[in-house]
């Protein structure tokens, strides 16, 4: 940092080709650098575990071809029962055709004797053979999978000091220790929020149409960003659809006299009604004080892995648009635009804003280098070429890639348990590198911009004067994961909304309303007039429903733990920590996830004594090396029989 001014690291003048040159590979050690640090301190017997795992696919294998042989032998059984069906059935006609025709009868006999021979040795064959086989078999599956699952529940008895380990955020803390530019939050805290509110300008996210599934701040060399996943409601307009059968009759003439033909029809009518829908959506959010007045918007171009001539000729075309477009408007006094052509056609063709309000900043920001960069990204096809919006609302920059709309950023510790240490392995690897390819092309669009990371925010004095702990996105975050059935209205049909809206401190508690938003319906019927085929109108009903808003209020209380996820483990199940729960929740309902607690309370009085309590609980009950090995067994049960 030169004179209050940040200057931008080297490793991020060319983004895209820095992930490939550096980032990549240093990110990928450090994951596997993490992975073996974990399996260290898990004490698991890795050898142990390959041998347990290879006996049980082993048996497994050996279990499926004793079921494919019982499969055969059940089909043989089935053929031999209908052959004995079809040879009794067989001898029955025979002796029927040789006593209405005695010329046939003494062969007759002798081919019935011989059918019913036959059927009786296949029924011996079934006794004596084939049910044997098949009662053997089963026998031997039996005790085959009794076997399967004895090797399983070793397996996973041997990864259980290893599964306990995982914890929340695990993405972020690699991310934070493999470089310096950007800078990962435990969880969004009221500090920041604040900060994002006031200095920049960020929604207070009172929306009720929307609610946060998940976020994760953090910095790009000081400058604050948040990735956001919400759940929103829309409206849309339903069709609903109706129909009757009509019949008629008509007399047609022929030459042979009258004929009454026989008419049918289908009359179908339909009625459009509003109806909710839903969808989720993940975007970046990111803050910077350069180019404070701009607004502008992109979409993708949609030349990713085009040949160098079907961009250029596509570049050639657009500007020709461009050119009329900037001519119009200079000789239009009537139109209230700044816009005039940027002097770099590929980058104005492909990357666009030509929609900004203010020529001189947008140019400030895009510089020859950050143009370089984002064609860059929007040229190239991988990783994910260009699928990326970017909107500026002033010290504000939204970015929403389609890639990001399909990768999960939960990073929940559970994906990584298992019982096979090599499948646990390659999904920790394969998962944390995929986050951060994901991750890093998200934030790709703005570490292309040079002015962006050449600042250090100045510090800011809050104008709020009673600050909450924790972020609304992040209580929102938490009551998410709450069984929704405990927070969802009566009768509600649809998906529930779920709004946080902060209504006390207590100490470092804050106490939380949420608002779930949902609807109940109501079946109605309209009836439609069609004109027939008969030349009537006829009435064709049709069932509609009709969205009626209803909410229900809970609360639950939340705070920043310094624990971890092994800490509740430990606790979860304690009659201790369940007698505190119980001082102010009826459901006993709580979470834990990257530092955060909290608990779904009713309508008692919560005291600080009450959360000091459990505060004291959690103090008393830090993880280490020493207790993980005598507690491993009782967070085994914890783990099978709670999503946690």
């Amino acid at each position: 940092m030169q004179n209050g001014v940040l200057i931008m690291s080297d490793e991020l003048l060319e983004p895209r080709s820095a992930y490939y040159k550096l980032y990549k590979d240093k990110y990928h050690q450090s994951v596997i650098d993490y992975f073996n640090d974990l399996v260290k301190k898990s004490g698991i017997n890795i050898e142990e575990n390959r041998s347990t795992v290879n006996g049980y696919y082993n048996e497994i294998n050996n279990c499926n071809k004793l079921k494919k042989n019982k499969g055969k032998n059940t089909a043989l059984k089935s053929f031999l029962t209908f052959m004995i069906i079809v040879s009794f059935i067989a001898a029955t006609i025979f002796i029927v055709v040789g006593i209405n025709n005695l010329s046939f009868l003494v062969y007759s006999i002798l081919i019935a004797l011989a059918l019913i021979s036959g059927s009786i040795g296949f029924i011996i064959l079934i006794v004596k053979v084939v049910d044997k086989r098949i009662k053997g078999l089963s026998k031997e599956i039996v005790e085959k999978e009794k076997e399967i699952q004895i090797l399983l529940d070793t397996a996973w008895k041997q990864m259980n000091s290893l599964n306990v380990l995982f914890d929340w955020n695990i993405p972020a803390k690699i991310i934070n220790s493999n470089q310096d530019l950007i800078k990962m939050d435990e969880n969004l805290d009221g500090d920041k929020y604040v900060y994002l509110v006031e200095k920049y300008g960020l929604h207070d996210n009172s929306d009720p149409n929307k609610s946060c599934l998940l976020c994760q701040s953090g910095s790009i060399l000081g400058n604050p960003f948040l990735l956001c996943k919400e759940l929103k409601q829309d409206w849309y307009t339903h069709t609903y659809e109706g129909s009757i059968t009509i019949h008629w009759t008509t007399t047609v003439h022929t030459k042979d006299g009258t004929t009454t033909v026989h008419h049918t029809q289908v009359l179908t009518a339909h009625v459009y009604k509003p109806a909710p829908y839903y969808s989720t959506q993940t975007y970046l959010v990111y803050g910077n004080d350069a180019a404070p007045d701009l607004i502008f918007s992109r979409a993708p171009s949609g030349v990713s892995g085009c040949d160098e001539k079907k961009i250029n000729k596509i570049v050639k075309n657009k500007a020709k648009e461009l050119d009329k477009r900037a001519r119009k408007e200079l000789m239009d006094d009537n139109i209230n635009t700044n816009y005039t052509r940027f002097g770099d056609d590929e980058f104005e063709v492909l990357f666009g804003g030509i929609n900004r309000n203010h020529e001189v900043q947008f140019n400030l920001l895009f510089t020859p280098l950050a143009r370089k960069n984002l064609l860059d990204i929007i040229k190239n096809k991988e990783p994910f070429g260009d699928d990326f919006y970017f909107s500026k609302e002033k010290k504000l920059n939204f970015i929403k890639t389609n890639h990001s709309q399909t990768f999960d950023y939960d990073a929940n510790p559970r994906r990584f348990m298992g019982f096979d240490f090599d499948e646990i392995q390659k999904e920790f690897i394969s998962y944390n590198d995929d986050y951060f390819k994901n991750f890093f092309f998200e934030l790709a669009p703005i570490l292309s911009i040079p002015i962006y990371q050449q600042q250090k925010p100045r510090e800011y004095i809050y104008k709020t004067t009673f600050k909450p702990n924790m972020s609304l996105y992040e209580d929102e975050v938490i009551a998410n994961k709450f069984n929704i059935d405990l927070l969802q209205p009566e009768g509600a049909k649809t998906h529930s909304i779920l709004k946080a809206k902060y209504e006390s401190k207590l100490g470092k508690t804050d106490k939380v309303k949420i608002i779930a938003y949902s609807f109940d319906t109501i079946e109605h019927v309209d009836v439609v007039s069609v004109y027939g085929g008969d030349g009537r109108y006829h009435n064709v009903p049709v069932s509609w429903k009709e969205y009626i808003p209803i909410e229900k209020h809970s609360h639950m209380v939340i705070q920043k733990k310094n624990s971890t996820r092994l800490d509740y483990l430990k606790i979860f199940d304690k009659d201790i920590f369940k007698n505190c729960v119980s001082n102010i929740s009826n459901s006993g309902e709580n979470r834990f996830e990257r530092n955060i607690f909290s608990i779904l309370v009713d309508d008692k009085n919560i005291t600080e004594e009450n959360l000091k309590e459990l505060n004291k609980v959690f103090g008393e009950n830090k993880s280490d090396s020493s207790t993980l090995a005598s507690n491993i067994d009782k967070i085994e049960e914890i783990l099978k029989n709670n999503e946690i």
